[in-house]
Protein backbone atom coordinates (compact mmCIF):
# COMPACT_ATOMS: atom_id res chain seq x y z
CA UNK A 1 0.00 0.00 0.00
CA UNK A 2 1.08 3.45 -0.73
CA UNK A 3 1.11 6.17 1.43
CA UNK A 4 0.22 8.15 -1.18
CA UNK A 5 -0.73 8.58 -4.59
CA UNK A 6 2.39 10.85 -5.48
CA UNK A 7 3.78 9.50 -9.06
CA UNK A 8 7.42 9.83 -7.57
CA UNK A 9 6.21 7.76 -4.12
CA UNK A 10 4.34 4.94 -6.69
CA UNK A 11 6.62 4.53 -9.25
CA UNK A 12 9.10 4.18 -6.72
CA UNK A 13 7.01 1.32 -4.96
CA UNK A 14 6.24 -0.34 -8.52
CA UNK A 15 9.92 -0.14 -9.62
CA UNK A 16 10.53 -2.23 -6.14
CA UNK A 17 8.07 -4.84 -6.26
CA UNK A 18 7.42 -5.45 -9.77
CA UNK A 19 4.16 -4.51 -9.67
CA UNK A 20 1.77 -5.05 -12.72
CA UNK A 21 -1.61 -3.67 -11.68
CA UNK A 22 -2.35 -0.14 -10.05
CA UNK A 23 -6.09 1.68 -9.93
CA UNK A 24 -6.02 5.29 -9.65
CA UNK A 25 -8.84 7.86 -9.54
CA UNK A 26 -8.94 10.17 -12.81
CA UNK A 27 -7.32 13.08 -11.22
CA UNK A 28 -4.26 10.99 -9.93
CA UNK A 29 -4.10 9.65 -13.57
CA UNK A 30 -3.38 12.69 -14.95
CA UNK A 31 -0.33 13.53 -12.76
CA UNK A 32 0.87 10.07 -13.34
CA UNK A 33 0.23 11.05 -17.43
CA UNK A 34 2.45 14.04 -16.84
CA UNK A 35 5.61 12.31 -14.76
CA UNK A 36 5.73 9.17 -16.77
CA UNK A 37 8.28 10.35 -19.79
CA UNK A 38 10.72 10.78 -17.39
CA UNK A 39 10.11 7.91 -15.44
CA UNK A 40 9.43 4.85 -17.82
CA UNK A 41 12.14 2.34 -16.66
CA UNK A 42 10.05 2.25 -13.11
CA UNK A 43 6.88 1.41 -15.08
CA UNK A 44 8.16 -1.49 -16.99
CA UNK A 45 6.51 -4.14 -14.60
CA UNK A 46 3.22 -2.49 -15.01
CA UNK A 47 0.43 -4.49 -17.29
CA UNK A 48 -2.75 -3.20 -16.16
CA UNK A 49 -4.13 0.68 -15.35
CA UNK A 50 -7.60 0.36 -13.70
CA UNK A 51 -9.57 3.84 -13.51
CA UNK A 52 -12.57 4.54 -11.84
CA UNK A 53 -14.52 6.51 -9.07
CA UNK A 54 -15.19 9.28 -11.85
CA UNK A 55 -15.85 9.77 -15.75
CA UNK A 56 -12.20 9.36 -17.15
CA UNK A 57 -12.13 11.57 -20.25
CA UNK A 58 -11.27 10.41 -23.48
CA UNK A 59 -8.06 12.19 -23.94
CA UNK A 60 -6.71 11.23 -20.88
CA UNK A 61 -7.58 7.56 -21.62
CA UNK A 62 -6.40 7.60 -25.08
CA UNK A 63 -2.92 8.06 -23.59
CA UNK A 64 -2.46 5.32 -21.15
CA UNK A 65 -1.02 3.07 -23.25
CA UNK A 66 1.96 4.84 -24.96
CA UNK A 67 3.00 7.12 -21.64
CA UNK A 68 2.15 4.43 -18.90
CA UNK A 69 3.55 1.62 -21.37
CA UNK A 70 -0.04 -0.59 -19.98
CA UNK A 71 -3.22 -1.60 -20.62
CA UNK A 72 -6.50 0.26 -19.36
CA UNK A 73 -9.10 -0.88 -18.13
CA UNK A 74 -12.40 1.31 -17.20
CA UNK A 75 -14.78 0.89 -14.27
CA UNK A 76 -17.86 2.02 -13.18
CA UNK A 77 -19.47 1.07 -9.68
CA UNK A 78 -21.41 2.54 -6.96
CA UNK A 79 -21.55 2.27 -3.37
CA UNK A 80 -25.16 0.93 -3.59
CA UNK A 81 -24.28 -1.79 -6.37
CA UNK A 82 -24.00 -1.72 -10.08
CA UNK A 83 -19.98 -2.46 -11.52
CA UNK A 84 -19.65 -1.89 -14.74
CA UNK A 85 -16.08 -2.62 -16.07
CA UNK A 86 -14.44 -2.76 -19.48
CA UNK A 87 -13.07 -5.98 -20.47
CA UNK A 88 -9.82 -6.86 -21.29
CA UNK A 89 -10.10 -8.60 -24.88
CA UNK A 90 -11.95 -5.07 -26.01
CA UNK A 91 -10.97 -3.26 -28.57
CA UNK A 92 -9.27 0.00 -27.82
CA UNK A 93 -11.83 2.60 -28.67
CA UNK A 94 -14.44 0.94 -26.41
CA UNK A 95 -12.23 0.92 -23.55
CA UNK A 96 -11.55 4.68 -23.93
CA UNK A 97 -14.49 5.84 -25.07
CA UNK A 98 -17.15 3.79 -22.19
CA UNK A 99 -17.11 2.63 -18.74
CA UNK A 100 -17.56 -0.78 -19.78
CA UNK A 101 -20.65 -3.00 -19.16
CA UNK A 102 -22.16 -4.82 -15.79
CA UNK A 103 -19.92 -7.13 -14.39
CA UNK A 104 -22.68 -9.72 -13.83
CA UNK A 105 -25.42 -11.01 -16.17
CA UNK A 106 -27.67 -10.78 -13.77
CA UNK A 107 -27.64 -7.52 -13.16
CA UNK A 108 -30.58 -5.23 -15.10
CA UNK A 109 -29.99 -1.82 -16.54
CA UNK A 110 -32.26 0.88 -17.94
CA UNK A 111 -31.59 4.29 -19.41
CA UNK A 112 -34.68 6.34 -19.04
CA UNK A 113 -35.82 9.86 -19.66
CA UNK A 114 -37.49 13.04 -17.87
CA UNK A 115 -40.90 10.58 -18.10
CA UNK A 116 -39.24 7.39 -16.90
CA UNK A 117 -39.64 5.87 -20.20
CA UNK A 118 -36.54 3.82 -21.76
CA UNK A 119 -34.55 5.58 -24.30
CA UNK A 120 -33.31 3.73 -27.72
CA UNK A 121 -30.10 2.51 -27.89
CA UNK A 122 -27.17 5.76 -28.10
CA UNK A 123 -29.68 8.08 -26.59
CA UNK A 124 -28.72 9.72 -23.40
CA UNK A 125 -30.79 9.05 -20.32
CA UNK A 126 -31.06 8.53 -16.37
CA UNK A 127 -29.22 4.92 -15.16
CA UNK A 128 -31.34 2.95 -13.20
CA UNK A 129 -30.26 -0.75 -11.96
CA UNK A 130 -31.52 -3.46 -10.28
CA UNK A 131 -29.25 -6.54 -9.50
CA UNK A 132 -28.44 -9.22 -7.17
CA UNK A 133 -25.90 -7.32 -5.22
CA UNK A 134 -27.35 -3.98 -5.46
CA UNK A 135 -29.06 -2.53 -2.60
CA UNK A 136 -33.00 -2.26 -2.03
CA UNK A 137 -33.03 0.61 -0.16
CA UNK A 138 -31.19 3.12 2.54
CA UNK A 139 -31.14 2.34 6.27
CA UNK A 140 -33.76 4.02 8.35
CA UNK A 141 -34.10 6.73 5.23
CA UNK A 142 -37.64 6.41 4.04
CA UNK A 143 -38.10 9.86 2.45
CA UNK A 144 -34.86 8.69 0.33
CA UNK A 145 -35.66 5.92 -0.94
CA UNK A 146 -38.85 7.36 -2.29
CA UNK A 147 -37.16 9.53 -4.24
CA UNK A 148 -34.21 6.89 -5.93
CA UNK A 149 -36.32 3.81 -5.43
CA UNK A 150 -39.00 3.14 -7.99
CA UNK A 151 -41.58 0.37 -7.55
CA UNK A 152 -40.40 -2.34 -9.37
CA UNK A 153 -36.97 -1.90 -7.08
CA UNK A 154 -34.79 -0.49 -9.47
CA UNK A 155 -31.90 2.36 -8.23
CA UNK A 156 -32.16 5.37 -9.66
CA UNK A 157 -28.44 6.81 -9.77
CA UNK A 158 -28.91 10.25 -11.28
CA UNK A 159 -26.04 9.30 -13.82
CA UNK A 160 -26.46 10.25 -17.37
CA UNK A 161 -25.52 7.66 -19.66
CA UNK A 162 -26.11 6.23 -23.17
CA UNK A 163 -25.34 2.64 -23.95
CA UNK A 164 -24.51 1.11 -26.88
CA UNK A 165 -25.79 -1.94 -28.74
CA UNK A 166 -23.68 -3.93 -26.97
CA UNK A 167 -24.35 -3.07 -23.25
CA UNK A 168 -21.47 -0.67 -23.19
CA UNK A 169 -22.47 2.53 -21.00
CA UNK A 170 -20.76 6.24 -21.42
CA UNK A 171 -21.22 8.22 -18.53
CA UNK A 172 -22.29 11.84 -20.05
CA UNK A 173 -23.21 13.75 -16.72
CA UNK A 174 -25.18 13.69 -13.56
CA UNK A 175 -28.80 14.60 -13.73
CA UNK A 176 -27.76 18.21 -11.71
CA UNK A 177 -24.51 18.61 -13.82
CA UNK A 178 -26.61 20.91 -16.57
CA UNK A 179 -26.88 24.46 -16.93
CA UNK A 180 -30.15 26.45 -17.49
CA UNK A 181 -29.02 29.30 -19.56
CA UNK A 182 -32.21 31.13 -20.41
CA UNK A 183 -34.16 27.50 -21.02
CA UNK A 184 -30.78 26.16 -23.61
CA UNK A 185 -29.27 23.34 -21.18
CA UNK A 186 -26.12 23.32 -21.76
CA UNK A 187 -24.33 19.80 -20.34
CA UNK A 188 -20.86 20.46 -18.09
CA UNK A 189 -19.03 17.51 -18.54
CA UNK A 190 -19.50 17.94 -22.42
CA UNK A 191 -17.62 20.92 -21.96
CA UNK A 192 -15.30 20.17 -19.30
CA UNK A 193 -14.17 17.26 -21.90
CA UNK A 194 -13.62 19.68 -25.00
CA UNK A 195 -11.11 21.56 -22.55
CA UNK A 196 -9.50 19.17 -21.74
CA UNK A 197 -8.12 17.73 -25.16
CA UNK A 198 -6.76 21.22 -24.69
CA UNK A 199 -2.22 20.48 -24.87
CA UNK A 200 -2.40 22.74 -21.61
CA UNK A 201 -4.97 22.15 -19.38
CA UNK A 202 -4.85 19.42 -17.14
CA UNK A 203 -8.36 19.44 -15.29
CA UNK A 204 -11.61 21.64 -15.89
CA UNK A 205 -14.76 22.08 -14.43
CA UNK A 206 -18.12 23.65 -15.84
CA UNK A 207 -20.63 25.21 -12.80
CA UNK A 208 -23.65 27.30 -12.68
CA UNK A 209 -23.72 30.77 -11.29
CA UNK A 210 -27.23 33.07 -10.66
CA UNK A 211 -27.86 35.21 -13.39
CA UNK A 212 -30.46 37.89 -13.10
CA UNK A 213 -31.51 37.74 -17.09
CA UNK A 214 -31.25 34.35 -17.89
CA UNK A 215 -31.66 32.30 -14.49
CA UNK A 216 -27.92 30.76 -15.03
CA UNK A 217 -25.09 31.39 -16.20
CA UNK A 218 -21.42 29.27 -16.53
CA UNK A 219 -18.58 29.58 -14.57
CA UNK A 220 -15.63 27.69 -15.86
CA UNK A 221 -12.74 26.70 -13.42
CA UNK A 222 -9.51 25.59 -15.11
CA UNK A 223 -6.41 23.72 -13.66
CA UNK A 224 -2.98 24.52 -16.29
CA UNK A 225 -0.72 21.74 -16.62
CA UNK A 226 2.44 22.16 -14.45
CA UNK A 227 5.34 24.39 -16.32
CA UNK A 228 8.06 22.30 -17.87
CA UNK A 229 11.70 24.07 -17.50
CA UNK A 230 14.92 23.04 -19.30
Amino acid sequence: MSPSPDANTCFELIARHQVTVAALVPPALALWLQAAPSNKAALSSLQLMQVGGAKLSESLARQVPDVLGCQLQQVLGMAEGLVNYTRLDDDLDTIVTTQGRPMCSLDEVKVLNAEGEEVANGEVGELATRGPYTIRGYYNAPEHNAKVFDDDGFYHSGDLVCRNDNGYLTVVGRDKDQINRGGEKIAAEEIENLLLKHELIMHSALVSMPDTMMGEKAALLLCRKPRVTA
